[in-house]
């Protein structure tokens, strides 16, 4: 009578040819998961700064002193579905940046969310790309103290003034 089954050698093979497809499949799931968190994290960035550009084109532009480069916290703007959150974790130091640089009226965004991923330096909301998104970025990096354009003064505002900004 024969018996039916696999051997060793067959196991081992099917073990050892199972363990080559994750070892490449694993790096190329994981590189296609962080571009798509990057992709989200480029949008609602853009969206958290579009709305941010409707309100201070639609109610503050005219009202903005051209001299002065205005951080704004990302928690004072609220886009279409509230106060947004990175794909990896909250926002923790976050500014929408407007001001006028040689081009007009400009937005900018700068920071990061706590699991240190962000963008470093004001960058202009149409030139940001998934290439600009930082991992690592300390804590104490994200410094408020960049002009724009030929601005002479910075005016950084707080959560105490996120309701007289929605109101003016």
């Amino acid at each position: 009578m024969k018996k039916k089954g696999f051997t060793l050698i067959e196991l081992l093979a099917v073990i050892i040819i199972l363990g080559i497809l994750m070892i490449i499949a694993v790096p190329n799931i994981s590189r296609y998961i962080d571009n798509s968190r990057k992709s989200a994290y480029v949008a609602t960035i853009k969206e958290i700064v579009q709305s941010a550009g409707s309100l201070l084109t639609n109610k503050h532009m005219n009202n903005l002193d051209r001299e002065t480069t205005y951080y704004i916290p990302n928690n004072c703007i609220k886009g279409e579905k509230g106060i947004a959150r990175s794909p990896y974790n909250e926002f923790d130091q976050a500014y929408i940046v407007a001001g006028w640089d040689s081009g007009g009226f400009g937005i900018y965004w700068l920071g990061r969310d706590k699991s240190g991923i962000g963008i470093k330096n004001p960058k202009k909301i149409n030139d940001i790309t998934e290439e600009d998104i930082e991992k690592d970025i300390p804590k104490d990096y994200i410094k408020i103290d960049k002009k724009i354009g030929n601005t002479t003064k910075i005016l950084i505002l707080d959560e105490s003034d996120c309701e007289t900004l929605k109101n003016v």
